[in-house]
């Protein structure tokens, strides 16, 4: 165990982790470069407060007592930035632990900083902790996205994901990622501390001094690599990178790279072209990978490339410059290694994304143009709707004209020609509901007042003013059809004339779960059981309006649904539900 002296008492070095950070990089802690350092869980301070409060700041004075040096790390939505001179310099600060997770740019790109990323957990409080995340990204207002990282230690659980999304009403994305940038940036700064305090303990071997200096050492040699390689976008171009930093490091005779995509060899790259190799594998392009394993020898090593438990490629070093050395080259590798393929891993689905993209783009164009030249179809058929029904229309007034001329003139025709008279004015309301419903979905789909909308209904036509007009509506906006305020005066207007006896008219609003229910009612006589549904269906109740029908469209465009809920000879009540996304409070 790493330990230090402070005022004579020997102490160790210590990692001190929220539990809910340490659930997902639990698998990492317990590898054997980590064994120095000893690992205490504190309980998650999400939702109590800041980890820089008083509470969280004595128990960290408490730890101090037993550790002489302390790595604190904290789950994302936390701080922990202390003071340089609170703890006399013994502090390892790291500030959030989530960030070790995130390579910058290999998983989120320029995105991160409209990320929130939260952390799974099978054993915590999930429902109070996303609360306090929500709140988080309600008060920062530039949040976009919650993103669940999926480290594979078994921490990850889909119904998280569920309940994420569901509590802060944000999208949800998972990055899947392995735990081996976390492993190397913390060993990098645990070993960094180490080495530093360790050249100011005499009491340390020289021997002890060296090999903490080589673990430093590689941690630093690999997080170079990986600089260098997290901003490729192209395998072949990660490949290249990979075989010369390799060349630079280790100047070997030969090294070959055999790339493999599920079991199939796609390629095989080499550092000096036709030159043959001992392994054998510059011969296995476009068959199938053989059963491969490790081989180390004093002149070289052949190593299997993995990512998420799955080969991505096979790495052949010929011919090391400094045989001797070859323990200490394979320290370094096996520190590289899961980086590069991690890397590998990144470009393969950014060519992926690439060809996605490509597609939906194509996929976009074509659907482009097919909507262009439907609304060119569609301007022509309202055109030609539009020039026949104005030239029914002049000939229905002729009709009409001559019909009225003739009951005059000839009184004894009179009862001959007054239904010929209703069917042509049958025929004209007909015609005019035909403008009406081409009118409706035309246009987009608006948010719109609903007490000033009510409120036009009774200004723009004059209704009997002994009966009681009730408004209760709160200040909410729907989403719905421009012709929207034609559907509710309708519903009015059939209200005055077919409810009868009515002497008070009722319309209020309330909210029921997630959806607002809009009631107008009357004390009329009510609707027959046997017409409740037959109210809404095409071709009823035209004759002095838009009919139900035609207002059931008109709402439908947006989901909104209407039905009659009221009691025969109690009166009518027409309930409109608005769902959750075609409703708002006024002002959001």
């Amino acid at each position: 165990m790493r330990q230090t002296y402070e005022g004579g008492i020997l102490r160790p070095t210590g990692i001190y982790i929220c539990e809910r950070l340490y659930e997902s990089v639990e698998p990492a802690l317990l590898k054997e470069i980590f064994s120095p350092f000893t690992v205490e869980v504190f309980p998650q301070q999400c939702g109590t407060g800041c980890c820089c409060d008083s509470v969280f700041r004595n128990s960290v004075e408490r730890v101090f007592e037993k550790y002489g040096y302390v790595c604190i790390l904290t789950c994302s939505c936390q701080e922990n930035s202390f003071p340089g001179d609170c703890f006399d310099g013994r502090l390892i600060e790291t500030k959030q632990g989530m960030d070790l997770l995130l390579p910058p740019g290999l998983f989120f790109g320029p995105d991160k900083a409209d990320s929130c990323f939260v952390l799974p957990s099978k054993s915590l409080d999930n429902e109070k902790y996303l609360s306090s995340v929500r709140n988080f990204c309600i008060k920062d207002g530039k949040i976009t996205q919650i993103v669940v990282p999926d480290t594979g230690s078994g921490a990850f659980d889909p119904e998280f994901v569920h309940v994420a999304g569901k509590i802060t009403g944000l999208p949800v994305k998972i990055a899947r990622m392995g735990l081996d940038f976390f492993e190397n940036s913390l060993a990098s700064r645990l070993y960094e501390s180490g080495y530093r305090q360790m050249e100011r303990a005499v009491e340390r071997s020289e021997a002890e001094k060296n090999e903490l200096d080589r673990k430093y050492s590689d941690s630093l040699v690999a997080m170079d690599m990986l600089g260098l390689l997290v901003g490729l976008k192209n395998e072949e171009n990660v490949i290249e990178a990979t075989i010369e930093l390799i060349s630079t490091i280790f100047s070997p005779e030969q090294v070959v790279y055999v790339a493999v995509a599920e079991g199939i060899v796609t390629s095989v790259s080499k550092l000096k072209q036709g030159v043959g190799t001992e392994s054998g594998l510059d011969k296995l392009r476009g068959s199938e990978l053989p059963e491969i394993s490790e081989k180390i020898s004093r002149s070289g090593f052949i190593l299997p490339v993995s990512v998420w438990g799955e080969i991505v490629g096979v790495l052949s070093v010929e011919g090391l410059d400094t045989p001797s050395d070859c323990e200490g080259y394979l320290s370094t590798i096996r520190l590289f290694l899961p980086l590069c393929g991690l890397a590998i891993r990144n470009a393969r689905n950014y060519s992926a994304l690439e060809v996605a993209l490509k597609e939906r783009d194509d996929e976009i164009e074509l659907r482009k143009k097919a909507e262009e030249a439907l609304s060119k179809a569609i301007k022509k058929l309202v055109l030609l709707s539009s020039i026949t029904r104005h030239d029914i229309l002049n000939q229905i007034m002729v009709a009409n004209y001559y019909l009225e001329v003739a009951m005059e003139d000839y009184v004894e025709l009179k009862e001959q020609l007054s239904p010929a008279i209703k069917a042509v004015d049958q025929i004209k309301r007909q015609i005019e509901f035909t403008r009406d419903y081409q009118e409706m979905g035309v246009s987009p789909p608006v948010w719109q007042n609903l007490a000033p909308l009510i409120s036009e209904c009774f200004s723009v036509r004059d209704y009997p003013a002994e009966i009681e007009v009730v408004l209760n509506l709160p200040p909410i906006q729907i989403l719905g059809d421009p012709m929207l305020g034609k559907a509710f005066c309708n519903i009015i207007s059939n209200a005055y004339i077919h409810a009868e006896g009515m002497t008070r008219l009722e319309i209020s609003g309330e909210q029921s779960e997630d959806d607002f229910i809009i009631r107008i009612a009357d004390n009329g006589q009510g609707v027959p059981a046997d017409k409740k549904v037959m109210i809404f269906r095409p071709g009823y109740g035209r004759i002095h309006g838009y009919g139900l029908f035609l207002v059931s469209e008109i709402l439908g465009i947006t989901d909104i649904t209407i039905r009659e809920c009221g009691k025969e000879g109690e009166g009518a009540v027409f309930g409109i539900g608005i769902p959750l996304g075609s409703w708002r409070r006024a002002g959001n």
